[in-house]
């Protein structure tokens, strides 16, 4: 049954989280982390908003720090949230990814743990039983069901691309589905251009991998469901090339041609796709109250442990400040 909506309802959480957002590392925070000399020095701008790391400071190391932020975080809201399973939308991505490592790993033997995010709408130790014992009931429906086909798919043509096309296309089932029973525009508009900029990425990455005509039959199986541009409109903007792929997705999204165009760095492309999504965090600042709040919240969080990983790496790498700079995300605040 969907669930009716009132922003009203959101007024306690909606005060939770502008308390939460003073946490947030801003982009002078960022500029100074850029500044820094190693990833030592960049870490310790970030304690400032209680990070703590033991030890030797570097990308790698520090990942278990940003993912329990992530999920501190992300159960902070739901807690507050008075209707949580719509938080789910942002959590099935995290189940995606740990079901994919779970039956990969469990092919090739090895422990899928350092794979593992435990922030998904299930837990992480819940997937990889699921996988073992090839039950897949405690997931998501339609995750559930790709599982199984999944696995098949993988013995039949042991292709783990497979996995992956099969997994990632259910999971925005999945999103689309909790989209639909929560029916809050809001909501339902970041689903659908997720899944949009998704294909858009997916087309351009198998068009620049020049696989000629496995790239028709890769697309196909390739492309999500839940967005707003057909599939067939995809299909027919990759074989026509990339100039007609980014007049297909600047119609819908003419932030996107305002900033890359076709030949752009697949990087550039990929950042301003993120800042498109990102876009969607605006709405949290001009609002008193409602779900545009907390979700704005959960963007600028995610979106801020990806600006973080890309310093750190950077740093390791010992590249130049002005490379990482051009990598990074918008930032919330």
């Amino acid at each position: 049954m969907a669930v009716h909506y009132s922003e009203t309802e959101y007024a306690f959480v909606s005060a939770k989280v502008r308390s939460l957002e003073s946490g947030l590392v801003s982009r002078a925070q960022l500029e100074r982390m850029l500044a820094s000399e190693s990833s030592d020095e960049a870490f310790a701008v970030l304690r400032e908003n209680g990070f703590s790391q033991k030890g030797r400071v570097t990308a790698a190391s520090c990942e278990d720090t940003l993912l329990a932020a992530l999920k501190a975080g992300l159960d902070a809201v739901k807690s507050g949230l008075p209707h949580p399973g719509v938080i789910k939308v942002f959590e099935y991505p995290y189940d995606c990814n740990n079901i994919k490592a779970a039956i990969k790993c469990g092919f090739r033997g090895i422990d899928p743990t350092p794979m593992l995010f435990d922030t998904g709408s299930v837990s992480a130790s819940t997937v990889v039983e699921a996988c073992e014992k090839r039950d897949f009931s405690a997931l998501p429906e339609n995750m559930a069901k790709a599982a199984a086909e999944a696995i098949y798919a993988f013995k039949k043509t042991g292709n783990p691309q497979s996995i992956d096309f099969i997994l990632d296309r259910a999971c925005f089932l999945d999103i689309a589905a909790c989209a639909k029973e929560y029916r809050i525009p809001y909501i339902t508009k970041y689903c659908t251009a997720s899944a949009d900029l998704t294909d858009f990425m997916i087309c351009l990455r198998v068009l620049r991998m020049r696989c000629g005509a496995y790239g028709d039959t890769l697309v196909p199986a390739a492309l999500v469901d839940g967005g707003s541009i057909d599939r067939e409109d995809f299909r027919k903007a990759f074989r026509a090339g990339e100039e007609e792929l980014f007049a297909l997705i600047g119609k819908k999204y003419p932030y996107i041609t305002e900033n890359c165009r076709p030949g752009c760095d697949l990087e550039i492309i990929e950042r301003t796709c993120d800042n498109c999504r990102l876009r969607f965090s605006e709405a949290g600042k001009h609002v008193t109250m409602g779900i545009e709040v907390p979700v704005s919240y959960i963007l600028a969080l995610e979106n801020e442990i990806k600006n973080v990983r890309i310093i750190l790496a950077g740093k390791d790498a010992a590249l130049p400040e002005d490379r990482i700079r051009e990598r990074l995300r918008d930032c919330y605040v």
